[in-house]
């Protein structure tokens, strides 16, 4: 689907930005939610919808940075006449997506 295009486009783009300090993975992986503009800048802080282990923390922290850091995400034009489906996304920060 279109959705899950575009969260791959932009979960790529984080992922540029996000390095993990902790080589253990947390059982429960953060989950955070962001709302984003129709530039893809970010219009609201994200929150964390979730908590966990010791490493839940560390991972939690350095995910919600590189999704500070990245943004403004590069939306393509296509998506653009979609926004309302994508304007508040969730992302699952899962740093095994890295190693």
């Amino acid at each position: 689907s279109d959705r899950e295009q575009l969260m791959g486009i932009i979960k790529e783009q984080m992922e540029r930005c996000w390095s993990v300090a902790t080589t253990t993975v947390p059982a429960v992986k953060p989950v955070v939610r962001l709302q984003l503009t129709a530039a893809g800048a970010i219009l609201t802080s994200p929150a964390l919808l979730n908590s966990g282990d010791a490493n839940f923390q560390a991972v939690a922290d350095s995910g919600m940075r590189a999704i500070r850091q990245c943004a403004p995400y590069r939306i393509p034009a296509k998506f653009a006449d979609k926004y309302s489906d994508w304007k508040t996304i969730t992302v699952k920060l899962d740093p095994s997506d890295l190693l």
